[in-house]
């Protein structure tokens, strides 16, 4: 191994971030728009129809890599051959990501039953998204565990201005009917993992020493055992309002996870970059990191969700058109199962760099317990909101889970290590005066000189 292949990871901090909220940002903004887009251009029913079509193939490609994603994340944490561990997870990506795509395609006329043809037909046309999504993961995950944040953050990003370049196209062209945004969608991923292969390259020779697949894999069982339960239980809402009310209901409960999900920027930026601090720390310093980016991250949900749940009734109808109106209360009772999420996934991240792969999976199972049976009897009562109720409930749960077993998994810990402080707030001010702050003084100093050519 040449000195040049070996790399000391960086230290994880502001800048890290940051960088992946302001990427979040640039993610919501295109996905905001996009959405616009395909809600103006195809109606609640063409809107249910592409919700519905994308549907399984996004649970079997979250399904498909058992945990290696992880497990190259965790490794990426300590290994300093970066090139090697990257050809180790192609190898297995390669593996898994052809029996995943075979797979979901041999099930899509029973997971779709009762269904339209055309969705099945569309669905199944759709299924090489599975190879493209996990194939770029490999890549996201080594990025995210070694702390190679610059890179991590433009892989995610080109997704989003690719496939918002796509939507306009078809608009512009005048197209309404659903398929060929299914088609563009899948291209997107496809050109992302072009250019990160592209890259791959550049940087160096594709052959070379590879990591021992053996070790990797066996960490990755155990996390793809507890990862079977978490990509059903993140789709479980949309599923049941699809069996129960239909795409057209389904339609409108998507609108409204878009516009409630506007804030989950931060959250999701957290729950990234936890990872990377959870798995280069460990003990006390761990801890006391995880802990205050979860207080945080609580207080700037509440002041962003509160300005959401406000303008909610206002600014959807502006936004999607009027005849999205119907969506406004879901929309605004799903902004608390975004809190409950996105504080959920900080903790879940935290533990899971930590080795504790099967965190997560009595979480998911109580949730999914939960909401199956309150969802279907409260949609009986109350339509399309009792889906968004029973998902408040299930996200409660599991967050509840996740505080318990933070609080088991880090010795000395307690519940109030958890519970929003004063000090935090002044916390979350310094670091944005001195990120600023810093970030001015950078510019100044590569500022050239003003004045008369000499």
């Amino acid at each position: 191994m040449t000195a040049a292949q070996i790399t000391k990871h960086p230290r994880i901090g502001a800048d890290a971030v940051f960088g992946t909220f302001g990427t979040n940002l640039v993610i919501q903004a295109c996905t905001i728009v996009q959405g616009i887009l395909l809600a103006r251009l195809l109606g609640p029913v063409g809107r249910g129809e592409f919700a519905a079509v994308i549907l399984w193939p996004n649970v079997f490609a979250a399904i498909g890599l058992f945990g290696v994603g992880t497990a190259l994340g965790r490794r990426a944490g300590t290994e300093p051959d970066r090139d090697a561990l990257t050809r180790a997870g192609l190898v297995l990506g390669l593996g898994l990501a052809f029996c995943t795509c075979l797979f979901c395609y041999l099930m899509m006329p029973l997971l779709l039953k009762g269904q339209d043809v055309n969705l099945v037909r569309m669905s199944k046309w759709f299924v090489p998204f599975i190879f493209f999504n996990q194939m770029t993961l490999v890549f996201v995950f080594i990025d995210q565990g070694c702390g190679d944040f610059k890179r991590y953050n433009w892989t995610r990003v080109l997704l989003y201005p690719i496939y918002l370049a796509l939507v306009i196209g078809l608009w512009a062209l005048g197209s309404s009917r659903v398929f060929p945004f299914v088609l563009a969608l899948m291209a997107a991923n496809a050109a992302v993992l072009a250019l990160r292969v592209a890259k791959l390259f550049c940087d160096g020779p594709l052959l070379g020493r590879m990591c021992r697949l053996k070790p990797i894999a066996k960490d990755a069982f155990r996390f793809g055992l507890a990862d079977l339960v978490s990509p059903l239980y993140q789709q479980i809402d949309k599923a049941l309002l699809l069996v129960l009310l239909g795409v057209r209901d389904l339609g409108f409960y998507t609108v409204a996870l878009a516009a409630s999900g506007v804030a989950g920027s931060l959250a999701s930026a957290l729950s990234c970059v936890v990872f990377g601090i959870s798995a280069q720390a460990t003990g006390p310093e761990a801890y006391a990191r995880i802990s205050k980016v979860f207080r945080c991250s609580a207080w700037a949900w509440l002041m962003i969700g509160t300005a959401l749940a406000f303008g909610m009734p206002f600014l959807l109808p502006l936004i999607f058109g009027k005849q999205f109106a119907p969506a406004i209360w879901p929309a605004i009772v799903l902004i608390p199962a975004g809190v409950f999420a996105g504080q959920a996934s900080i903790l879940e991240q935290s533990l899971r760099a930590q080795g504790r792969a099967f965190v997560g999976l009595e979480a998911r199972i109580l949730g999914l317990v939960a909401m199956v049976p309150i969802a279907w009897i409260a949609s009986k009562f109350w339509g399309m909101l009792g889906v968004p109720l029973a998902y408040d409930l299930a996200q409660l749960l599991c967050l509840l889970v996740f505080c318990a077993r933070t609080k088991a998994h880090f010795a000395q810990s307690t519940f109030s290590d958890l519970l929003p402080k004063s000090g935090d707030l002044r916390t979350i001010w310094t670091t944005l005066r001195h990120f600023f702050r810093s970030k001015s003084v950078g510019l100044l100093n590569a500022a050239p000189a003003s004045g008369p050519p000499q």
